[in-house]
This record gives C-alpha cells, sequence and structure tokens, in this order.
C-alpha cells in the first residue's frame, strides 16, 4: 500500500521482493517497474539497482546508454560503485551516447531533488 501511496523506500523493497528477495519468486519486469519509479524519485539505491538491470538486461532490453545515466544520477547523489562503474562504461559508449545520456542525467537529477520521507530513515 505504502509503494501505491509514493513511498519510495516502499517502492524499492518492493522492487527487491519482486527481484527475488524475500520470496525466491522472481518477476523482474515488476521489479525493474517498481525500482524506476524509486529511482525517478531520487532514491539512490534504487538508482543503483535499475542501471544494473539495464546494463545486464534483466527485466528491460538491454542499454549501456541508461545503464551510463542512471550510474550518472547515483553517482552524482554520492554512489561509489556507481562511479567507479562509470568509469568502466566510458570505454564502451560513443561521445555522441555519453553526451545524451549526461545531458537525460542532469534532467533527471533536478527532477529528483525530493525531500527525504520519515521511511527513508533507518
Amino acid at each position: 500500500m505504502a509503494a501505491n501511496q509514493g513511498n519510495r523506500k516502499a517502492m524499492h523493497n518492493l522492487a527487491v521482493s519482486h527481484a527475488g528477495g524475500a520470496t525466491g519468486k522472481k518477476n523482474m519486469a515488476e521489479a525493474t517497474r517498481w525500482f524506476a519509479k524509486a529511482a525517478a524519485l531520487g532514491l539512490s539505491d534504487s538508482q543503483f539497482n535499475l542501471t544494473v538491470l539495464y546494463e545486464r538486461g534483466d527485466g528491460v532490453p538491454q542499454s549501456l546508454l541508461d545503464a551510463y545515466k542512471w550510474y550518472s544520477i547515483a553517482a552524482a547523489a554520492g554512489d561509489t560503485e556507481s562511479k567507479a562503474r562509470i568509469g568502466v562504461l566510458q570505454t564502451q559508449l560513443s561521445d555522441t551516447d555519453k553526451t545524451a545520456a549526461n545531458k537525460s542525467a542532469a534532467t533527471l537529477n533536478r527532477s529528483a531533488k525530493v525531500p527525504s520521507e520519515p521511511g527513508d530513515l533507518g
């Protein structure tokens, strides 16, 4: 219920559950959907997890461009793993693709600046 009401931490937890977390049953399309919702609301854990799905093509078509974009967003939020992965993906993308991904990331970063929710703490 909390995920459907917009709580980004609940969205993330629901995505983890769909990815096979507690239940062991996987529904990667649903996991991707919920990670994407929480990622768009600025939750860096979901941003990172969404990126991994794009990089692997798990639950979404593989897209190094989208992976680079979301790694950039998560890195800007302070995620150190994302910062490291950007360096790897930079060697696999054209300058045009990197520019497009950076532009898209900058747009999403501006729109994802939302205050923390009480459920985000701890």
